[in-house]
């Protein structure tokens, strides 16, 4: 039987970081397709968790080590791994995949990298047939790995409301093309498991895992309206509380605000992005802008059904002037928001802000592995003609001091 090890590699911790710790969702559907369909054994090192160490494997011999590098900040330690896999095991094949590793040239050692969908890449490698998304396995995990993580309790953006959550993914891609973004560029447009399948991976969280609630980080979970409302009665079905942390688009949820509470959401993440229309336009954000107007209207109804609701927006993009920055923090902290997170444009390789960024010399590095050390949408990286990186920094610095002084007068 071959002999597959997968590792996702550890992240940084930076002082302007949230140290979140979430489950490897992505590498345990791989698992469960692998043993399921190929028949191979499969191991898994997640190296965020603190007991694990990527030296408790190499005495073992693997046929292919798959390495998942999901952040450009986790780029020194993906080319470590790589290269010490490489030395223990010179006979193994060692892939890569993951938002960075499938963007980026791989460092010495990498024989393949992937872009989109693990699971069908590892299954042609052993010369079976892909498969849609419906017609994969769900992630299976043991209780212990998933106490793993809900022990730790830091979820993506650190809060949850049940303490016994997991996070999922109901689809994948993006149907927009977002300056700051790289879904679609490594997904392609969406791909969504069938409601069946959701049902069918409810029951084993709800029933054998005791999951009671959900961490949804699709891109675009209710961009498909139909498919939508029967997730929600899924929720209901199982009793799940659910957020959606990578955000929401206002207008895929305005018709059905009535169902939400219903359904078990608490909390939702709404990226209006940016303050002014001309800086939506050069995001190139669609439809997702709203007028202070319209966002303010919006923010009443879903606090009326006792959701609480988080602001996203992003600051310092290329061509924004500091005026505009400054009209983003105006915008955003006037609308009555339960909390509010103000972004800074991050040029992650794969996204059209890199290639901006990458033509007219705004990087305010000097070398590309700095760059990749410092890309953390908490610290600006970017000078331009408008601004300078230490400039929108201290703008943001400024008006998160501003946000503590607010708070501490309630």
């Amino acid at each position: 039987m071959k002999k597959i090890l997968l590792i996702k590699v550890a992240e940084p911790i930076k002082q302007t970081h949230k140290d979140c710790v979430v489950p490897p969702i992505g590498l345990w559907s791989i698992r469960s397709n692998l043993e399921q369909i190929c028949g191979v054994k499969v191991d898994l090192c997640d190296m965020h968790l603190d007991n694990k160490d990527i030296e408790d494997f190499l005495s073992n011999e693997y046929d292919i080590v798959g390495i998942s590098c999901q952040f450009t900040t986790q780029h020194d330690e993906y080319a470590r791994i790589a290269k010490l896999v490489k030395k223990r095991m010179p006979n193994t094949f060692l892939v890569a995949g993951g938002f960075h590793a499938g963007t980026v040239e791989p460092p010495e050692g990498v024989d393949l990298t992937c872009k989109g969908a693990g699971e069908n890449f590892f299954l042609k490698l052993f010369e079976a047939k892909p498969r849609a998304m419906e017609d994969l396995f769900h992630p299976t995990f043991s209780k212990k790995e998933l106490n793993d993580y809900v022990s730790i309790d830091r979820p993506h953006n650190l809060v949850n409301k049940t303490g016994k959550w997991v996070t999922i993914e109901t689809s994948r891609g993006c149907v927009r093309k977002c300056g700051f973004c790289g879904a679609m560029n490594f997904w392609g447009n969406i791909n969504s498991f069938s409601v069946e399948w959701l049902d069918n991976y409810f029951n084993y969280l709800v029933n054998i895992h005791g999951v009671k609630e959900v961490i949804i980080e699709d891109d675009n979970f209710a961009w498909e309206q139909d498919r939508f409302v029967k997730i929600l009665e899924l929720f209901k079905k199982y009793n799940l509380a659910w957020s959606v942390p990578n955000g929401i688009e206002v207008d895929t949820i305005v018709n059905h605000v009535d169902k939400l509470k219903a359904s078990g959401c608490w909390q939702l993440y709404l990226p209006f992005e940016t303050g002014t229309q001309r800086v939506a336009r050069l995001m190139k954000i669609g439809t997702k802008w709203k007028t202070f107007e319209e966002a303010k209207e919006i923010l009443d109804i879903v606090h009326n059904e006792d959701i609480k609701v988080c602001g996203f927006f992003v600051i310092g993009y290329p061509g924004e002037t500091k005026e505009e920055i400054q009209a983003t923090f105006d915008y955003g902290n006037a609308l009555p928001f339960d909390d509010r997170h103000f972004h800074i444009a991050t040029p992650y390789p794969g996204t059209e802000i890199y290639d901006i960024c990458k033509e007219k010399g705004y990087f305010a590095f000097d070398n590309e592995e700095d760059l990749y050390r410092n890309l953390l949408h908490s610290k600006s990286c970017i000078t331009t003609e408008d601004f300078t990186n230490d400039e929108v920094d201290e703008m943001r610095n400024i008006d998160r001091q501003k946000a503590i002084e607010r708070r501490s007068k309630k």
